[in-house]
């Protein structure tokens, strides 16, 4: 359930906090996340922990491709075993 915040000063404990961003996020129960920026990484990061699916589509073989080649490789491999779908070398052609 998802408190009622719209006073001016509101008081939110951490388990409120948690059902609002659950309640915000419960709606997205696949996504694909389209980037290999820190955005992109961030997000779909941010959406498998709230227990969505993520999908994150990337040109290349790694995220963060302007990042050192030791950062990129372990963030990506962080991703994957964090249960994140990433589709490597892959191109969107249309939404």
């Amino acid at each position: 359930m998802i408190c009622d915040c719209s006073a001016e000063h509101d008081v939110v404990t951490c388990e409120q906090r948690q059902e609002i961003l659950h309640g915000i996020f419960c709606y997205f129960r696949t996504c694909v996340v389209v980037g290999a920026g820190y955005i992109a990484v961030e997000l779909a990061g941010i959406l498998q922990a709230l227990g969505s699916k993520v999908t994150l589509i990337i040109r290349g073989t790694h995220v963060l491709r302007t990042f050192d080649p030791l950062i990129m490789e372990k963030v990506t491999e962080n991703l994957e075993a964090a249960g994140v779908t990433v589709r490597k070398e892959s191109v969107v052609k249309f939404l």
